[in-house]
């Protein structure tokens, strides 16, 4: 039989990475804390079983696997996936030849971020027709800051989701700033 408190942990986390997500909540700035919701609201759940399998099989990795399928598009927690969390740990695991391949591919200038006549800079349509992954776009922003000066001049429904997705999902990307800025330099046209 199932415990009271088995599954709260990795629903508490949910609520957290959910609230990440989809409010003005900022996961890193308050270390992964917030209100925990109460037992009762957890015990009301016709989903708890789920929580508590959840919990047993990741233990302190369910913060990645819930933000691997948020960024997967999986934000439910009955249609989150193994297979996302695996396809995310295989992009950690390969961020810096991920990078080197996109950044290569691309051609490093002022022009690759300018917005014109406001249109959508080129990056961002590279990312948009999936030649440049949210890994290195996260990467490249947390370099240079440039999605603050996008939303400064875009005004569109479909940059604003790709704003938001970015902005929430930058601080889970973990990479070594020197080695990626040293990559960045060997581009540069």
């Amino acid at each position: 039989m199932m415990q009271v408190t088995e599954g709260y942990n990795a629903f508490y986390h949910y609520c957290v990475i959910r609230a990440h997500f989809t409010t003005k909540y900022d996961y890193h700035k308050y270390n992964g804390k917030m209100r925990k919701p109460s037992d009762e609201a957890f015990l009301k759940r016709n989903d708890r079983y789920t929580f508590a399998k959840l919990e047993r099989k990741y233990k302190d990795k369910i913060v990645d696997y819930y933000v691997a399928n948020w960024v997967d598009g999986n934000t439910f927690i009955r249609d989150m996936k193994e297979d996302s969390y695996r396809g995310w740990q295989k992009k950690m695991q390969s961020l810096t030849y991920m990078f080197k391949q996109e950044i290569g591919q691309l051609k490093l200038s002022d022009d690759l971020l300018k917005v014109k006549d406001g249109q959508h800079p080129d990056l961002l349509v590279s990312y948009m027709q999936g030649d440049v992954s949210l890994e290195t776009i996260c990467i490249l922003d947390r370099l240079m800051n440039f999605t603050a000066y996008w939303n400064k001049v875009l005004d569109d429904i479909l940059f604003e989701e790709c704003y938001n997705l970015i902005n929430n999902y930058k601080g889970f990307v973990d990479f070594p700033k020197s080695k990626f800025t040293g990559i960045i330099k060997q581009y540069l046209v």
